[in-house]
């Protein structure tokens, strides 16, 4: 009885903690595209803009770029307390 209990209690917890981390999951993924619809607003309308946030439920954004020739690369990546989720934007460059 103490042995099916205790697997009873464990399957509890784990899947507790699984809803918890769907919850912070949603919201590295809506800080990471807060972070590139930001860049795109700095693209657009104001250059001035930082794109690294801290938003007001606890989860943060950090945007960085890079370019290849070809491609403006933007990354972004949302972060939940340990959960981590990222988008990638590839923006073809215009050539002169």
């Amino acid at each position: 009885m103490l042995g099916i209990t205790t697997i009873a209690g464990f399957i509890s917890l784990e899947k507790i903690k699984t809803g918890g981390d769907v919850i912070r999951s949603a919201e590295a993924i809506y800080a990471a595209d807060s972070g590139v619809e930001c860049y795109f607003y700095k693209i657009i309308k104001d250059p001035q803009i930082d794109c690294n946030l801290s938003l007001s439920n606890g989860s943060t954004v950090s945007v960085a770029t890079s370019t290849d020739g070809v491609y403006e690369v933007i990354k972004s990546v949302g972060k939940s307390g340990k959960v981590s989720r990222a988008f990638g934007v590839f923006l073809e460059q215009q050539q002169p």
